[in-house]
């Protein structure tokens, strides 16, 4: 299956742009691109392909390591509106927003920067990207490929869902925009289906895939983290069942006479310098997903 993957993956990109020597490609995330995984890992993918790409994101956050200081990589970081636009009400700071963002994109996309061959975007948010990729696509007539994260005018139902007239209208825009992108995928089969039931848009289904950094961690290597981490954990008051998994981690060590030799997690046996998985350890989860009404993370605690 990871291999069909590659595979469809590989079809994607080859079928983004002409064969040329090192095409360019636009990534666009109006969002921190060092919070999105997802992008950061197509972004890879390109170079990997013999692609230069241009990211055009807001800043705040690092992206991961391959993608610092890569002669085929340059960053465009739009600016962030005045900070006088969050102080008006929720509306007109949500249409100052979106005028900021949509008159810097437009300088930068169809003015700034050189042209691409084809234009990644992500998906939320749909305004004003949407709009801007769709102009740069004809003023550059280059290929548009929209990634469907999850869908925009459904986020904004959480904050504005008392404004049903502007839910209506992002949901058309979003609607109509989509249709114009060349190819498209999605993260799951639902998101497919709904996609071509009610936006009429094809997207390919791409799952999300850790790269290989990502691995299980030996025993030696979970055991140092949370020694590193010990400290820390104890001084965050991160509730009481982690608390008391913390009081019985240095109850094991008082036990068998091995004082700091205990983690959340593992513990040092009497006389040996390998450390063994902890009798009573608890589980843990780590999710990179938030944990809001859309993304309903207690599906995972109920299992």
């Amino acid at each position: 299956q990871q291999q069909q993957q590659q595979q469809q993956q590989r079809q994607i990109y080859s079928s983004m742009v002409p064969s040329s020597n090192r095409p360019r490609v636009w990534v666009v995330v109006l969002g921190m691109f060092g919070c999105s995984p997802r992008m950061q890992y197509h972004t890879l993918s390109l170079l990997e392909h013999g692609y230069s790409v241009s990211v055009i994101a807001q800043p705040g956050s690092e992206p991961i390591a391959p993608l610092q200081n890569n002669a085929h990589l340059d960053y465009r970081y739009v600016a962030g509106p005045p900070v006088w636009a969050a102080q008006l009400p929720a509306v007109l700071s949500l249409l100052a927003k979106a005028v900021w963002q949509l008159a810097v994109l437009l300088w930068l996309m169809l003015l700034a920067l050189p042209r691409p061959a084809a234009i990644l975007l992500q998906n939320p948010p749909a305004i004003p990207t949407m709009l801007v990729c769709w102009l740069a696509m004809l003023r550059h007539r280059a290929v548009w490929v929209v990634d469907w994260h999850n869908l925009a005018y459904s986020m904004m139902q959480y904050r504005h869902g008392k404004h049903g007239w502007l839910i209506c209208l992002s949901k058309g825009i979003e609607r109509v925009l989509g249709r114009q992108a060349q190819a498209g995928f999605c993260v799951t089969k639902a998101m497919q289906t709904f996609l071509r039931a009610e936006f009429g848009v094809e997207a390919e289904v791409l799952y999300d895939r850790p790269p290989d950094q990502f691995h299980c961690c030996s025993t030696t290597e979970i055991h140092d983290l949370f020694g590193r981490l010990q400290q820390q954990l104890q001084q965050d008051g991160i509730g009481q069942c982690l608390q008391r998994q913390l009081e019985a981690a240095a109850g094991c060590c008082r036990r068998r006479r091995q004082a700091q030799a205990a983690t959340l997690l593992t513990m040092l046996p009497a006389g040996s310098n390998q450390p063994v998985p902890r009798p009573g350890r608890p589980a843990l989860v780590v999710s990179g997903t938030s944990w809001t009404p859309d993304e309903d993370f207690d599906i995972l605690l109920k299992a």
